[in-house]
């Protein structure tokens, strides 16, 4: 056996983790706009912020300028929470992080149902441009 495929130098290096799949970290962020105003309600002790965000990509395809558009849902916990919710608003351009979470349920016609949503940071979550619609924007 070469020194090279020895199992001595396939290990880590001594005080660095091994490359796991289970190492992988669930961590995304989103820029978009607000499809909405934001919900606040009161779960338990801690309020419990819910929206969602329309996040786009736009791409060149033969030449021709194309736009792809998803609407993810997402959800903010505790008092931070409230504070973006007072802040944010329908339209405003925002940015938030956190991490994915799949949801499954059955239907009332007996089907099952799948969706996906972001457990978003309130310490984390902004307000980068505040949405001014046409009619009250002032000419230059």
């Amino acid at each position: 056996m070469s020194e090279s495929n020895s199992p001595a130098a396939a290990s880590p290096p001594t005080g660095s983790k091994p490359n796991k799949p289970w190492n992988d970290r669930n961590q995304c962020r989103f820029t978009g706009r607000l499809g909405g105003d934001l919900k606040i309600n009161q779960t338990g002790k801690s309020p419990v912020v819910t929206g969602t965000i329309y996040v786009t990509n736009e791409y060149d395809s033969n030449g021709e300028r194309k736009k792809n558009e998803a609407r993810v849902g997402f959800v903010l916990y505790g008092a931070e929470a409230v504070a973006f919710a007072q802040k944010a608003g329908k339209g405003d351009r925002v940015e938030l992080e956190g991490r994915i979470r799949g949801n499954s349920w059955t239907d009332k016609t007996e089907q099952k149902r799948y969706s996906l949503e972001l457990i978003a940071n309130a310490t984390k979550a902004a307000v980068l441009v505040k949405f001014v619609p046409k009619e009250m924007r002032t000419a230059a």
